[in-house]
């Protein structure tokens, strides 16, 4: 509640303790409004009416605990499923192939469990699994939160549209909801654009060529460049000819020296040395 319902709530409930005689105080009026501040007004009105009602505790004066009793009673039927109910369905989630339909708080519990249920302890994950869910529905309930259903879709397709078809019939997914989840992958036959499908099969002859450039351009060869050994073993056999070339111009130069000393020894005069 909000701090402008406080005039309103605070009158209701002396109202409501006067039917049974009773006077209360601000003192007292504080009190209430602690424990019954974190819901909304017409909550607490109903919860109010519902005890007045009630015959059996409408027989005494109500308490802030029963009125927060009341409430939580009220919120039982939003729809979230009872611990044991809630850990039977999220059982189908230990097989990868199942879809499960669940609630926020069945998916949070089931991951607070999931380590403890693979080390093959189900009695330990199941205990887990209820502690932590009943936790988080009353932490929702506190918040008005309300029921959120969603899908884990599994792998079978098949298994799949009938636990989403189920969940639609039973009013925990709305139709928009299944028609958003991603489809089956088995192959749907396209429909023929009216007046554009000179050939058989049902695609436009205007989408069939853009498939074929698309085609085309795929398995074009790839023009490439030289590999990495191609180019390393072309750089060797460019220094092995840059070697050679020098060995041969060393030869050559080599040869002549020697034939133009060969020569010039002929040429001395007899009985002079070389």
């Amino acid at each position: 509640m909000f701090d402008g319902d406080k005039k309103t709530f605070m009158e209701t409930v002396a109202g409501v303790l006067s039917v049974y005689g009773r006077d209360v105080t601000e003192a007292g009026l504080s009190l209430w409004w602690a424990a019954c501040s974190r819901f909304t007004l017409p909550q607490v009105l109903q919860a109010l009416r519902a005890h007045v009602a009630d015959a059996q505790r409408g027989r005494f004066a109500p308490l802030p605990a029963d009125v927060v009793a009341q409430i939580n009673g009220l919120n039982a039927g939003d729809g979230r499923p009872d611990p044991e109910e809630a850990w039977a369905m999220s059982l189908r989630a230990a097989d990868e192939n199942e879809t499960v339909v669940w609630t926020t708080e069945m998916a949070q519990a089931w991951q607070a469990c999931k380590s403890v249920f693979d080390l093959g302890d189900k009695i330990g994950a199941r205990m887990a699994y209820r502690e932590a869910y009943a936790r988080l529905v009353q932490q929702a309930r506190d918040a008005q939160m309300s029921t959120q259903w969603m899908a884990s879709l599994g792998w079978d397709e098949r298994r799949r549209a009938d636990v989403l078809r189920e969940a639609v019939d039973a009013g925990r997914l709305r139709q928009s909801d299944y028609l958003a989840l991603p489809a089956s992958m088995t192959s749907v036959p396209l429909l023929a654009a009216p007046d554009n499908t000179p050939e058989p099969g049902g695609i436009p002859a205007h989408i069939r060529e853009q498939l074929r450039a698309l085609r085309e351009r795929l398995t074009a060869p790839v023009e490439r460049g030289p590999s990495r050994d191609e180019l390393a073993k072309a750089e060797t056999e460019r220094r092995k000819a840059q070697a050679d070339e020098r060995v041969r111009e060393y030869m050559e130069r080599a040869g002549a020296v020697e034939s133009d000393r060969l020569g010039t020894t002929a040429e001395l005069p007899q009985g002079i040395p070389a």
